[in-house]
Order: C-alpha cells, then structure tokens, then sequence
C-alpha cells in the first residue's frame, strides 16, 4: 500500500511536476501564437497582387522625393558632387527593390530592405532633433536673424528675399531693435539700413533707408520671426511624419514579400519530395516482371497473325 492509501492525504508534487504544469500554458501560447503568425502570412500571401502593387507605389514616392530633393539643393549650387552620390545610391536600392519584387530575387530585396531600415532609423532620428528644436524656436530664430546681420553682404538671393519678405511682412526692422544693424559689416556708415526696413517708394526703388529720416520701422521682428521658425518647424516635423510612416509600412511589406516567397520556394521544393514519397518507384525486379506481363497480350496477338 502507498502512503496516500494510508494516511489519506495525498501527497504534494514534486518539484519537477510543478516546472512541468508551470511550462504547459507558457508553450500553448507560443505554439498559438506561432499559429497565429503563421495564418497571418499565409493570408497576406494570398493578396501578394496588391502587396506588390502598394510596395511599388512608395517606392515611386522614395524616387520622386529624391530626385525633387537632389534637384532642389544641385540648383542652389550646395554640394553638388555629394548629393549626386547620395542621389545614386538611393536609386540603386530602390530600382533592387523594384526588380527583386519584379522578378522575385531575394538577394536584390535582402539589399532594399537593409537600405529601409538605414532610412527608417534616420528618418526617425531627425524626427526626435527636430521635436527637442521645437521649444528652443527663439535662440534659433535669432541666431538665424543673427547671420543676416553678420553676413549681408555674402546672403544669397534666397537669403535676401527671406529677410526683405520679414521686414515688410513685420513692418519691423532688426530682432530686438534696429540699432543691430548699426556699424555693421554691411552698413559701416552707422546711419544706414537695410532698405526694407523702411515703407517702399514707388517713384524711388533705389532709395536708401536713413536712420536721420526717422522714416524706418522701429518695431522689431522678435515675434514674427519665432512665428515663422514653428510654422517651419511645424511642416518639417509633419514632413518627417509621414515619411517615418510610409518607411514604416515599405519596411513591413518588404519583410512580409519576403517570407512569401520564402514560403513559396519552400513550399516548391517540398512538393517533388512529397510526390516522390506518395508515389515510390517500384523495385527493379518488379518493374521488369510487369513491363513482360504487360508486354506478352501483344506477343501473342502477332504470333496469331503471322
């Protein structure tokens, strides 16, 4: 008689035994949940038409951004050479992913989905600078008005029609107070502004802002111009947003391709196996003794004709 039969009270498990029911839930939710992931794939293999037809469409965006991009900055004459690199090399990994998507080749598509991730990963390191900028628009709106003081007479043509556009918009003249621009390198002489710091005259474009007229804006263009550094600040981290998102999504669609057609070419390589196993070949000796039974009907009827 055991021990329970005698004293009646059972007898508690053994460490082991309780590891054991401890693991049971734990590999029922992985195998549900290696299930789940499964049932997934298989159905988004199913609508690989439109999966395709998405992952082509961003990419299409990626080249058209780029090149507008490219074009943009090699039109203003900053780094030429560089963005004709960089230009290149997005080209090329966007036309792999194109082709390897096409012609299902998962080498060209490994190499696309690597270059996404480098995407994904800086896009969304610009998107966390350009939120922490976000609250420091003032220092960054003065220093930006700063350099126009500085370098007035090196500002390009952009630079130029930013600041005139500001003036007039503003109705002001210089960040905190129109003395900056005071024996600057611009305007040595201490009594001259910049012209669009005072009302336009139709019958004299050429006319001189002069501080001893007193016909100048005395208003400075503090407010205005950290209004403009968030609505910039606004667009760009919109900008960002979206392509995170689009990057986001061309990534996941990338990596779903990929194991459809993983699992097609398993699923293709698996199929002969099976048929092979399904249907085997028979012995040698067999075969032989079946092709002569088969082939004495005909024998015997030639044998009658003759």
């Amino acid at each position: 008689m055991d021990s329970e039969s005698v004293t009646g009270v059972p007898i508690p498990s053994t460490p082991a035994t309780l590891s054991q029911q401890q693991q049971q839930p734990i590999a029922r939710k992985k195998s549900a949940t290696g299930d789940g992931m499964s049932t997934f794939i298989s159905v988004m293999c199913k609508k690989l038409r439109v999966l395709k037809i998405i992952a082509y469409t961003i990419i299409g965006f990626f080249v058209l951004s780029a090149l507008t991009t490219s074009i943009q900055l090699a039109s203003k004459g900053k780094n030429k050479m560089t963005m004709l690199v960089m230009c290149s090399f997005i080209m090329a990994a966007l036309a792999s992913g194109a082709y390897g998507i096409w012609k299902e080749k998962l080498k060209f598509i490994y190499f696309y989905c690597s270059f996404m991730v480098l995407v994904t990963m800086a896009i969304a390191v610009i998107t966390l600078f350009t939120v922490m900028d976000y609250s420091k628009c003032m220092p960054l709106a003065e220093e930006e008005y700063k350099y126009f003081i500085d370098d007035y007479n090196r500002l390009s043509d952009d630079d130029l029609t930013k600041l005139h556009d500001l003036h007039k918009e503003g109705v002001c003249c210089g960040f905190r107070n129109y003395t900056e621009w005071i024996k600057t390198q611009g305007f040595p002489d201490g009594n001259t502004l910049p012209s669009s710091c005072c009302p336009p005259d139709p019958n004299n474009k050429r006319r001189k802002c002069l501080i001893d007229a007193g016909q100048f804006f005395n208003f400075p263009c503090l407010r205005l111009s950290i209004h403009k550094k968030k609505q910039l600040m606004k667009i760009v981290l919109a900008t960002n947003i979206l392509l995170l998102s689009l990057s986001l999504v061309a990534l996941s669609l990338t990596i779903i391709i990929i194991l459809c057609y993983r699992k097609k070419r398993g699923s293709n390589l698996t199929q002969p196996a099976m048929a092979t196993l399904h249907n085997p070949a028979p012995p040698s000796g067999i075969a032989e003794s079946a092709s002569e039974e088969l082939d004495a009907p005909v024998k015997g009827k030639k044998q009658r004709k003759k």
